[in-house]
């Protein structure tokens, strides 16, 4: 019986844990464990700039290393006319996400301490959108 008073909680928890991750979107679900943990526990639970700034630097360079990987994927595989085509638009991605989190610092984000979070966050989260577009390039 104490077996299945320890099973109890144990599925409860896996299946709750089960029912979160299929909640998720398909974006939402890139995001690392190690990431959701770090802004789950200490100083970036609590909101200090400081703890969020390291869990999401952290996370934007483990995400740059998903999208390095898929680029190398995606030009491994195309014949040589296209790889400059494949490289035009990286570096005009890299434009367009620079335009785009610039533009996410505005109004009460600006100059504030929360500015290099959001900074950073965008950067990581537009570099995902990359990863999965490059998943899908044919």
């Amino acid at each position: 019986m104490k077996c299945l008073h320890l099973l109890s909680p144990v599925a409860i928890i896996l299946a709750t844990s089960a029912a979160h991750a299929a909640s998720k979107t398909p974006f939402e679900r890139r995001y690392s464990e190690t990431y959701n943990r770090c802004m789950d526990t200490g100083d970036a639970a609590q909101g200090i700039t400081s703890g969020m700034i390291a869990c999401t630097e952290a996370e934007r360079h483990f995400q740059d290393g998903k999208l390095n990987q898929a680029y190398k994927m995606v030009i491994s595989r195309l014949p040589a006319s296209r790889q400059d085509d494949l490289r035009r638009s990286e570096r005009n991605w890299i434009k367009a996400r620079d335009s785009i989190c610039a533009k996410e610092l505005t109004g009460e984000f600006v100059g504030g301490s929360m500015s290099h979070v959001t900074w950073l966050g965008c950067l990581m989260d537009e570099t995902i959108k990359r990863t999965m577009a490059l998943e899908q390039y044919r």
